[in-house]
């Protein structure tokens, strides 16, 4: 079985779908601190705040970096110096129609009201987004590098209380800068005003500052490249001795408490029997994904919950979220960290966004840290449409801290205003996997089950976590989520089944023909479809459960996929008293012999060894009990495999037809003009052909190539052909089969032709004759 969410539609259904129940939510609250005037005498205070993020309004200015003052960001050059830095060369494609990203909101960036508009907007066009638009959409999120410039503004509020009040210095240590990573690059940063950069901080400072406001930004170029860090080999779990400095990544934390009970307890249960990271880590995110359920209406709170509220309470945003899988990690000894930064959203109507967002860091042995954003199903990568800007041990740790020394002074700040805007992009990312789709049935009746068999491949020697989604029509339903996410080995191979339902209310004169298309989160897409008839193969729910349940226990045993089962009939449409050779190849791919593999075929069974590179060939005998469209299933299996082979079949009944509603006059007079009505009726599944229908009283027939389905028939009556008094009236059909085996039916009625004159006796004789001497010869 599959599970997982939609993450095509997610960055805009977690931030809007649950605005309905919370419809006033607290979702923007200020985090600047206002002190109370020191009445003492001079004095040092410090403040420290986490900035609040806003969005900028679809026609808002966007700023434009000094393309000169470009500079290698660890050397902490301020605004005014220049150094060279390599550049690449990036174009800007044509819009089109790209798939949504939902924003994630960050309690700890969040802004005032604009941000509420950008809310109204994505519920709006939620409302109007199906799946069939999402299936003509390119992803937006496929680009091989973008381009973005990003401004971060704060202001300084300076209040004097009294006439002696004085202010010698104000400071403001900004650490919410863009990041130099595998993934990104930093292109430019300039500060206004001047200002030095230590440890990626940027130090404001002003001496015995005049005014009453000190405004103070950071506008920097960036690129990000859409890649990430490929682990090529299993990383043994539990981890081994880690360097000393990794130990603030291990601990408990402010909002990140490792250390509670109930998170240890899930984190075992978690990662019981688990030895590789990787598939761990997978395992981690996804729990948190599908258990957690984002939820604005936590932001009542002004500050992040901690992870065990989070676990207790099943809700959270994407600083919740984070919160918890980072906890999950370290009370496993894993080494996890908080990352603060925007990513892209498209919940405003027009142009381009970036909402503040949070993720996670983790630590793999020699490889270093991979990012891990629970919120976006993206396990070990993330796209190009995040930025970085800080990391921490905790979502709580603070971004500003400000500093000042006066006399009947009070400091208060505005929220930071933070600002991205995609300036370009270069190339179209491809899918590192590949994906195929296929029906297990071609055609089924209405109301049968159906199940889509999903092959992932990766063909790359590391890796691999990714998310797609399914778009199907609305007459099929579908019993799980139709988005979900898998996490591939190197070289690996899966095969996930997806069952849905074909309704069983659909016109019966139609032929329904059901498309479906798989899309990954990195673009790619795979088609396929089948049909529905109200004659079509029916599986039921037991038969869907079977098959299901054989696929779990072929992933239990390994070796499965070391036998090639292939299986057909010698006829895949013959009648009910004919039967069909079931012939059946299985070939060893593998690397030691098959033993004791006992193949069956309902209550017959044939057990054989099958050695390396070799095939063994075996018939079985069907003999139908009833007619209609069958799935044959020939199943092998010993201790190390589980394998089945499907063979569809149509057993015809044998074609049957009748003659009903006959509708004739009783008695008619000589001269009178009367007709005859009757029905042939195709009483059998299989299709009559070459009908012919023949009243040998009035010497007439009637050709039909073949019976598709009930027919009237409107005859004249010609009494001259009619004897005076009773006439018994023979209605025959004859028909065959397609083999060319004949059948017959036959109806019979009367009519009296009544009040015949003595001439018209004589005019009846005669035209007889000819019809009299037929009968004879």
């Amino acid at each position: 079985m599959l599970k997982g969410t939609n993450f095509f539609s997610e960055r805009k259904e977690l931030f809007s779908k649950r605005i309905g129940s919370s419809p006033n939510p607290r979702i923007f609250s200020p985090n600047s601190t206002t002190f109370p005037h020191n009445p003492i005498g001079n004095s040092t205070r410090t403040m420290e705040t986490s900035p609040n993020l806003t969005i900028s309004p679809p026609n808002s200015t966007t700023f434009s970096p000094n393309p000169t003052s470009l500079f290698p960001k660890q050397i902490g050059i301020s605004n005014g110096a220049t150094a060279p830095f390599p550049k690449p060369t990036i174009s800007t494609p044509q819009p089109k129609n790209f798939s949504p990203k939902q924003l994630c909101i960050s309690k700890r960036t969040t802004g005032p009201s604009p941000k509420r508009i950008n809310c109204f907007i994505s519920v709006l066009f939620i409302l109007t987004f199906t799946i069939h638009a999402f299936a003509s959409q390119e992803s937006y999120f496929s680009n091989d590098a973008i381009e973005a410039d990003v401004l971060i503004r704060g202001n300084i509020l300076i209040k004097p209380v009294s006439a002696a009040s004085q202010l010698r210095y104000v400071r403001a240590n900004l650490s919410f800068l863009p990041l130099e990573s595998f993934q990104q690059i930093v292109y430019s940063l300039v500060t206004q005003p001047q200002a030095p950069i230590v440890k990626d901080t940027a130090i404001f400072s002003w001496e015995s500052p005049p005014g009453k406001q000190l405004p103070f930004s950071v506008s920097s170029k960036v690129g990000v490249k859409n890649t990430h860090i490929k682990v090529t080999e299993k990383i043994p779990f539990p981890l081994a001795a880690l360097p000393e400095e990794l130990e603030p990544f291990l601990s408990p934390s402010e909002t990140i408490d490792s250390g509670d009970g109930d998170i240890v307890k899930l984190a075992n249960e978690l990662a019981q029997g688990e030895d590789d990271l990787y598939p761990l880590e997978f395992r981690l995110g996804m729990w948190v994904k599908e258990n957690i359920a984002y939820d604005l209406s936590t932001m009542t709170a002004d500050i992040t919950q901690k992870a065990s509220w989070v676990l207790e309470h099943k809700e959270g945003v994407c600083d919740e979220l984070t919160n918890l899988f980072i906890a999950l990690n370290r009370a496993l000894g894993i080494p996890a960290k908080f990352v603060s930064g925007v990513s892209y959203t498209d919940a405003l109507a027009s142009g381009e966004g970036f909402g503040p967002h949070g993720w996670a860091e983790v630590y793999f042995p020699g490889y270093g840290w991979l990012p891990f954003d629970v919120t976006f199903g993206q396990f070990g990568f993330i796209d190009e449409f995040h930025i970085k800007l800080k990391e921490a041990v905790d979502a709580e740790v603070p971004s500003t801290r400000y500093e000042w020394l006066g006399k009947d002074m009070e400091i208060d700040t505005d929220p930071l205003d933070i600002r991205a805007k995609v300036t370009a992009r270069e190339g179209r990312g491809k899918d590192p996997l590949q994906y195929s789709l296929s029906p297990r049935k071609r055609s089924v009746g209405f109301g049968s089950y159906n199940i889509l068999e999903i092959t992932v491949e990766n063909p790359n020697p590391y890796y691999l976590a990714t998310e797609f989604q399914l778009s199907k029509s609305l007459e099929v339903e579908a019993e799980i989520n139709s988005s979900f996410a898998v996490l591939m080995k190197p070289n690996g191979q899966k095969t996930l089944l997806f069952p849905v339902r074909v309704s069983p209310s659909l016109d019966p004169d139609f032929v329904y023909t059901f498309p479906f298309s798989l899309r990954s989160i990195r673009n790619a897409t795979a088609e396929t479809s089948f049909q529905a008839r109200r004659d079509g193969l029916m599986v039921s729910r037991q038969e869907k459960d079977d098959i299901l349940s054989e696929l779990d226990e072929a992933e239990e045993k390994k070796y499965s996929a070391s036998l090639e089962m292939a299986c057909e009939a010698s006829s895949y449409e013959f009648y009910d008293d004919e039967s069909a050779d079931i012939r059946c190849m299985l070939k060893n791919t593998g690397n030691k012999m098959i033993a004791g593999l006992k193949a069956c075929f309902e209550q017959s069974c044939k057990t054989m060894d099958i050695p390396i590179a070799q095939q063994r060939q075996f018939n079985f005998t069907f003999l139908p009990e009833q007619p209609g469209r069958q799935s044959l299933a020939v199943k092998a299996r010993n201790s190390e495999i589980v394998k089945s082979a499907a063979i569809d079949v149509t057993v015809l009944d044998r074609p049957s037809v009748s003659i009903r509603d006959i509708a004739a006059p009783a008695k008619i007079a000589y001269g009178e003009n009367a007709v005859l009505n009757f029905t042939l009726i195709k009483s059998s599944s299989s299709i009559p052909i070459k009908v012919v229908v023949s009243i040998p009283l009035f010497g007439q027939e009637i050709s039909i190539d073949k019976l598709l389905g009930d027919r009237k028939l409107i005859v004249p009556i010609p009494y001259l052909e009619l004897d005076p008094g009773e006439n018994t009236i023979s209605i025959n059909a004859a028909y065959e089969d397609s083999r060319g085996k004949k059948y017959s039916a036959s109806e019979s009625f009367s009519i009296e032709l009544a009040d015949v004159a003595w001439w018209q006796r004589i005019v009846l004789f005669f035209a007889s004759i000819p019809r009299k001497i037929g009968a004879l010869m």
